[in-house]
């Protein structure tokens, strides 16, 4: 038992040393040499900052809306044009047959 007592003292004694050889917090030790570091937040402050820049503000309901309206709008155009655009190319294809007999 003497050893084991005597290595558990040992050991208590080097973690004491090496406690008391740590270096300062990085806050503390960089004051003491000038340079300035960032504040350090609390963990309510960090979260209230990510949740401020996630939250993008929405267009209210009509504008969205609207918008969708609109893009839809722009679509049946463009597939009204280019059905007319085939109807165009079908009637002077029948004309093209019609003259060739």
């Amino acid at each position: 038992m003497n050893c084991l007592d005597n290595s558990y003292e040992e050991a208590q004694s080097n973690y004491k040393g090496l406690a008391s050889e740590t270096p300062e917090p990085a806050s503390v030790s960089a004051e003491a040499s000038g340079v300035k570091t960032p504040k350090q937040n609390s963990l309510r402050e960090t979260l209230m900052m990510f949740r401020k820049n996630t939250h993008k503000k929405t267009p209210p309901v009509a504008a969205r809306a609207a918008a969708c309206i609109e893009a839809e709008h722009i679509q049946n155009t463009k597939y009204m044009q280019k059905e007319e655009e085939r109807k165009e190319k079908q009637i002077e294809k029948n004309k093209s047959c019609q003259w060739s007999f």
